[in-house]
């Protein structure tokens, strides 16, 4: 879910797979613990800069590390932009931690990026700013495809 951060996942998780349980009857037969079901590939969430390092690693911890994903949050009035991406490489993660943020979640969530202006490294005109981040995440230490 983009723009609500992720901090809440965890106990919402739990609260689900509780209820679900406690509802048994009132809710159709589930394969799956919901939990398991946003742990499956069918749920993403972006991270907010103000959730920080430490609690973007709970949530990996506790979710695994395939449901998030980095969004600068631009334009909204409380982003950090144009350093989000600095702010981000900040924080001391692993660089597969920061490849599944940065690429490998979205690209499962969003597909991989094609033709028509949209391949990797291509700017839409309409965002200048994509550029200078995409530069950034270009010359990082990261292994890209």
């Amino acid at each position: 879910h983009p723009g609500s951060g992720c901090g809440w996942l965890p106990f919402w998780s739990r609260r689900l797979d509780d209820q679900a349980e406690y509802v048994l009857g009132s809710i159709p037969k589930l394969e799956h613990k919901i939990s398991e079901y946003m742990t499956g590939g069918r749920f993403f969430s972006s991270i907010e800069m103000s959730e920080g390092q430490d609690m973007i690693e709970m949530v990996m911890n506790f979710l695994g590390q395939d449901v998030l994903m980095y969004a600068s949050d631009y334009p909204h009035f409380e982003c950090r932009f144009p350093n989000s991406v600095d702010y981000f490489f900040g924080w001391n993660l692993d660089d597969n931690v920061r490849r599944k943020l940065l690429w490998d979640n979205p690209v499962r969530f969003y597909g991989e990026p094609t033709g028509g202006g949209h391949e990797v490294g291509a700017v839409d005109e309409r965002e200048p700013f994509l550029g200078a981040e995409l530069e950034r995440w270009q010359a990082s230490a990261i292994d890209w495809p």
